[in-house]
């Protein structure tokens, strides 16, 4: 169910590039979709202001998005005051691809349990 509006509607492109991003990043879509035949118009149906960008631009944001979370996460883990207790995890998918995740487990400062996973493709 969808939620109503608190007042009028302002578009904002750039939470929508940075939430295209994270879909793009999290349902592992190819880059090369965002230059289909059927993006752009779906997106201009959506939105006509919005101006599309192309696969390099994605993959560009995405790669930045990427290494700022990564210097985030090293930071946070660097300057907490409490033990780190780190679990992995190997498997194989269907396409017998290989991944580990390590994840870390820790207090934050705020003393709620917190984690950070890393999944790595081998």
């Amino acid at each position: 169910m969808k939620k109503p509006l608190d007042g009028p509607f302002t578009f904002n492109p750039h939470r929508s590039c940075d939430l295209m991003m994270r879909w793009c990043i999290s349902a592992k879509v190819a880059f090369n979709k965002f230059e289909g035949d059927n993006f752009e118009p779906w997106m201009e149906s959506l939105q006509p202001t919005f101006k599309c960008v192309g696969r390099q631009t994605i993959r560009n944001d995405c790669v930045s998005m990427f290494e700022k979370t990564k210097r985030d996460i090293q930071t946070e883990l660097q300057n907490i005051d409490s033990h780190i207790c780190f679990t992995s995890d190997l498997w194989t998918s269907n396409k017998k691809l290989g991944y580990i995740c390590l994840t870390a487990h820790y207090i934050g400062p705020d003393f709620v349990l917190k984690k950070k996973s890393l999944l790595l493709e081998m």
